[in-house]
């Protein structure tokens, strides 16, 4: 039997990891990715919205962005969701839940909507991704701009499918 003297190449070896290893450490970064990253821009983006419809000031932006909001064939109101969903989609669907009881939202207005906001999450995570990756401003300004227009498009789109059906 060989024995390995420290120094070795044998001995400065870095253990091989197993399957069991590899899967709990990639579970243990990926839930310190969601409450490092993700958590905080919930809880903000949650009180933002609740302040917001506390306050009644939503029905100033539902005046406001009627006439905006209407090319969707949307209230106003929806407006703060759309937005809030650039933060992340949670924001927007669950700002949703208290305007549907209240019927500002209906489920016309639902299936419109939700395109919208979900063509804002993917692009909304690869936009994050290449911040930290380094990507240059011109790089990130131009993928929030095509996350926007994507947005609009399944808004558009969705608008005039409803409208047929």
């Amino acid at each position: 039997m060989e024995k390995t003297v420290q120094g070795s190449p044998a001995a400065q070896a870095p253990k091989k990891k197993g399957f069991l290893d590899l899967f709990l450490g990639g579970g243990k970064k990926g839930l310190n990715m969601w409450f490092n990253n993700m958590m905080p821009s919930i809880v903000v983006g949650g009180l933002l919205i609740s302040l917001i419809n506390e306050t009644g000031l939503i029905d100033l932006i539902g005046v406001v962005l009627g006439p905006v909001m209407g090319i969707f064939g949307l209230p106003g109101e929806a407006a703060v969701l759309w937005v809030g969903s650039f933060m992340t989609m949670s924001i927007g669907i669950l700002g949703a839940l208290p305007l549907i009881e209240s019927g500002v939202l209906t489920m016309e207005h639902v299936t419109i909507l939700l395109p919208m906001i979900m063509a804002t999450t993917a692009p909304a995570k690869i936009i994050r991704m290449a911040g930290v990756a380094g990507a240059d401003g011109k790089t990130l300004k131009l993928s929030y701009l095509m996350m926007f227009l994507c947005s609009i498009l399944a808004g558009l789109m969705t608008r005039v499918i409803t409208l047929i059906f």
